[in-house]
């Protein structure tokens, strides 16, 4: 275990598993909130970059501009292939219900 705080404790196998999405339990704050987009396998930038325009009309305005200037997917510091982020915060694809 990773001891992140006195009272915050994380299992190892973070580092090493891969990450996978699960909206019912985070309810999209993975989405808005943290320093790097979501991990990306190669397959799936190989899909965004043919494919990304066909979700701009969920996308925000800010997203469309930040994949047009990034690209659909971009290395974080560790150079992962990532989803892009909105000035450094939410994800490029998220979107927002009323």
């Amino acid at each position: 275990m990773i001891a992140v705080s006195d009272k915050i404790l994380v299992s190892e196998s973070i580092l090493t598993e891969y990450f996978t999405c699960d909206l019912q339990a985070c309810r999209g704050i993975c989405c808005v909130e943290g320093d790097s987009g979501a991990p990306l396998t190669q397959e799936e930038c190989t899909y965004l970059e043919t494919e990304w325009p066909r979700y701009i009309p969920t996308m925000q305005n800010a997203g469309v501009h930040a994949v047009e200037k990034q690209g659909p997917w971009t290395l974080d510091i560790e150079g992962d292939t990532v989803t892009p982020l909105i000035e450094g915060k939410e994800c490029a694809y998220a979107f927002f219900r009323d």
